[in-house]
């Protein structure tokens, strides 16, 4: 099952304590200037005023949502482990942190979203982050 950990998002935060200015890298993205491009375009096209820059999605935005995708993995978990028929006196309740259908799809695309958008940082500077894990068997994963 893709997991943020098993894509190596567990670690993103600890990625901006050790990148300085990971926000003004991502507002640099070809992502970022292709969307402002965009914007600009359409303004002139309509005779209004270029807008200023957007700043692209925040790195704290994807922890945030990481950490909203594990409390829901647990949460599911404890879910599952209830008894199918529970008892007189056992709560009914779903648990905190679990989220409904259209809410966890939501989660999932804004995750996809903003991984899409990481992957345009400039990291290479900081070979010990962006470089790819070694596989077993030597060949590159690339």
């Amino acid at each position: 099952m893709l997991t943020p950990d098993r894509l190596g998002l567990g670690v993103f935060p600890a990625a901006e304590r050790f990148v300085p200015g990971l926000q003004q890298r991502a507002d640099a993205s070809p992502a970022a200037q292709a969307a402002h491009q965009r914007a600009a375009n359409g303004a002139v096209f309509q005779g209004k005023p270029v807008p200023p820059r957007t700043p692209m999605p925040s790195p704290a935005r994807l922890h945030e949502l990481v950490q909203t995708y594990q409390a829901h993995q647990r949460a599911n978990n404890e879910y599952r482990a209830r008894p199918k028929t529970p008892g007189p006196d056992e709560d009914t309740r779903p648990p905190a942190g679990l989220l409904t259908t259209v809410a966890f799809d939501r989660l999932v695309h804004e995750l996809f979203g903003l991984i899409g958008h990481a992957l345009d940082v400039e990291l290479s500077p900081h070979a010990d982050i962006a470089a790819p894990e070694p596989s077993p068997s030597g060949v590159s994963t690339r």
